[in-house]
């Protein structure tokens, strides 16, 4: 089963845009923990919610963000890759899920750079 590396825990902060140069704040915390399982907490702008690790190995980790505070203002969920670059983090966002069912897939819906805390 898939693991966090010991290089992606702890907590990440910086800015992330979208494909339409929208710009939000992005703070993650990311724990040790095996695929299937919650590794941490999101938070993007004013919504939050829960990393689940979907899988590890090569040059990224892919991760689901689980929203669990007011879903209806919020997306769903996302899914997301990480990938470490020097000592900073890239986020790269390649999937997410809206409250009305709308949904998008791409190669980088929304993307930053995250340097840790």
């Amino acid at each position: 089963r898939s693991t966090v590396p010991e290089s992606y825990q702890g907590t990440w902060s910086g800015f992330v845009t979208n494909a339409n140069g929208f710009e939000v704040s992005v703070t993650i915390q990311v724990h040790a923990g095996i695929q299937g399982s919650q590794i941490g907490t999101y938070e993007v702008e004013n919504c939050r919610g829960s990393l689940l690790l979907n899988s590890s190995g090569g040059s990224f980790i892919a991760v689901r963000e689980e929203s669990t505070y007011d879903s209806t203002a919020c997306f769903t969920g996302a899914d997301v890759n990480l990938s470490l670059n020097g000592g900073s983090l890239q986020y790269d966002v390649t999937g997410d899920q809206f409250a009305n069912g709308e949904s998008s897939q791409g190669s980088a819906l929304a993307s930053g750079t995250l340097t840790q805390q």
